[in-house]
């Protein structure tokens, strides 16, 4: 079904271009996802130590996934989907607890100040079910060059539409993230 995997395609690309933004913005600012992590204080130092390699991970995982989309199916594509979605659905279950035992605190997504909310859980976990899909095969690439091109396109699209949804919600206050969960 190409307009499913269009669909598809789209969120999956915008997770990674998601993926390409964070490790930008955090070398731009001199972040650290480590540093965000520990101070969370929600995992063992020692397992907070390996978010380096995660750090490392995100921004050859967005990469490989948009090369593989642009150059249609292929075991790049499919591997690369599959790490963007374990890296998804794992920041949707860390940001779900990070929720629940510390509130509204920055999450560290794409900047150090935003607030873990329940818009960022739900994108991190649609995109995760998007690159599982793709992972899986169920939707593929266009078969035409310009089509696959067009599909990145929207995925920026989505990615900034994401990022401005959870702008709104920060500022408006309603994006769940002000509830404690005791």
């Amino acid at each position: 079904m190409p307009g499913l995997s269009s669909v598809v395609g789209s969120f999956v690309l915008a997770g990674a271009l998601l993926l390409l933004v964070a490790t930008w913005q955090r070398v731009a600012t001199g972040s650290s996802l480590r540093r965000v992590v520990t101070g969370h204080g929600l995992l063992p130092r020692r397992v907070a130590g390996l978010v380096v390699v995660a750090e490392a991970v995100e921004p050859i995982a967005g990469l490989a996934l948009v090369a593989g989309w642009l150059a249609g199916r292929g075991v790049l594509l499919s591997v690369a989907s599959g790490i963007v979605a374990a890296w998804f659905a794992g920041l949707a279950g860390y940001l779900w607890v990070l929720m629940r035992k510390r509130g509204p605190v920055p999450c560290g997504c794409l900047d150090d100040t935003s607030p873990v909310s329940a818009v960022k859980i739900g994108r991190a976990a649609m995109i995760a079910a998007a690159g599982t899909v793709v992972a899986s095969g169920l939707a593929v690439p266009a078969a035409e060059p310009l089509l696959r091109a067009v599909d990145l396109a929207l995925g920026a699209f989505v990615a900034v539409a994401m990022v401005v949804t959870d702008r709104v919600f920060d500022v408006s206050g309603t994006s769940g993230g002000e509830a404690r969960y005791e």
